[in-house]
């Protein structure tokens, strides 16, 4: 109802406000976080520099792609280290 009004003809992708909420309690925590994103996903958590994170961004990933394999085993060390060497 106003002159700026227009038509938003494309989709639009926000990320929730639980992935951010999600994501700052795990880093208080100082639990293992591993973070994806879709293409067109930006703000906060999913924004590359503003954490000490690296962002995998889901358009490369591919079953058969070895740096994903790697950085979930990596991860997969972290948790398990975390919950049950502690």
């Amino acid at each position: 109802g106003t002159e700026e009004e227009s038509r938003v003809n494309s989709q639009l992708i926000f990320p929730s406000p639980w992935n951010n909420l999600e994501a700052g309690i795990l880093y208080t925590l100082r639990k293992p976080l591993i973070i994806f994103k879709e293409d067109g996903i930006t703000d906060e958590i999913f924004d590359e520099g503003v954490s000490e994170f690296f962002i995998h961004k889901m358009s490369i990933i591919n079953n058969t792609d070895n740096a994903l394999r790697e950085t979930l085993l990596k991860w997969q060390g972290l948790v398990r280290t975390h919950y049950y060497e502690d």
